[in-house]
């Protein structure tokens, strides 16, 4: 399923969730998305209100990085970065300095501040 970052970095976005590395990269129209094929992690994105389905094809503009350890020790920050905004967005508050992506994201599903 191919799944748009409504957040869009200069470098785009790498996410990582249980291990598996999404690199959310400028396609042809300039959506950053990225391909998840596990429908669990789909699912996860999509609860988040910085992510939406994308329908139809795309061409990505750059090459997507490869998943490797230099890559995804980065998509944990950027993955904590998203779980903020996404946060922010449906509370209209930054959450506690000290809150794991893990923890926001089950706050953000569950509607608990």
């Amino acid at each position: 399923m191919l799944i748009e970052c409504k957040i869009k970095r200069p470098d785009g976005s790498l996410v990582t969730i249980e291990g598996v590395a999404y690199d959310f990269q400028p396609d042809d129209l300039g959506r950053h998305v990225a391909e998840v094929e596990n429908e669990q992690h789909a699912e996860r994105l999509l609860s988040i209100d910085a992510y939406r389905k994308v329908e139809g094809k795309t061409e990505f503009k750059g090459t997507p990085k490869a998943d490797n350890a230099e890559t995804l020790s980065p998509g944990v920050e950027s993955d904590l970065e998203a779980a903020r905004a996404a946060y922010l967005e449906k509370f209209g508050k930054k959450p506690h300095h000290s809150m794991k992506a893990e923890t926001i994201y089950e706050r953000i599903e569950a509607g608990d501040e």
